[in-house]
């Protein structure tokens, strides 16, 4: 008898652990079951929303950016020519270099040409005050030609604004 005893006792001990563990742990709600299996969908919804919302901004940038270039390319320039200006460039004692250069300015209206036409002296004094200063090495390679561009037309339409003019175009560009 003390052994059934003795067993029934090892087995209590045996199972109480089990139960102790399974007291321990509380059973898992349905809610928690429901929000694991909701939570990855949502995810999913939200990457779809965030995509097509990117995708819809992203053309319509890109369309105002085609509208623009439309625009521009149905425009038809006008041209003002602005006479030969030949300065001497800052160089060594021993050898004196010349920059020659003839311009054409590219502008959207008649009334911009009448304004260029008004303060034509004052933009090639400008040109003048400017070219004056450049070193011959300034204007090697392409970089050279492309910061004296923008350099004129940023004083160009300095001197003109609130007016503006779209471009400079070299006709006559001669370093000697």
């Amino acid at each position: 008898m003390k052994d059934k005893e003795e067993n029934i006792d090892d087995t209590e001990k045996e199972a109480s652990p089990e139960q102790a563990n399974n007291a321990e742990q509380p059973p898992v709600n349905k809610g928690k079951r429901v929000l694991l299996l909701l939570l990855p969908v949502v995810i999913v919804l939200l990457s779809a929303v965030a995509y097509f919302l990117i995708s819809y901004f992203k053309t319509t940038e890109t369309e105002v950016v085609k509208e623009e270039i439309i625009e521009e390319k149905s425009y038809k320039y006008l041209y003002y020519d602005i006479d030969k200006v030949i300065v001497a460039l800052i160089s060594s004692p021993t050898k004196r270099n010349f920059l020659k250069i003839s311009v054409s300015l590219q502008v959207r209206d008649e009334n911009t040409v009448k304004i260029l036409q008004e303060k034509g002296p004052i933009i090639k004094d400008a040109f003048q005050l400017f070219l004056r200063e450049l070193k011959a090495e300034e204007l090697t390679g392409s970089s050279g030609i492309l910061m004296i561009k923008q350099e004129l037309l940023k004083r160009v339409n300095k001197i003109i604004a609130p007016d503006s003019i779209q471009d400079i175009l070299f006709k006559e560009l001669l370093l000697s």
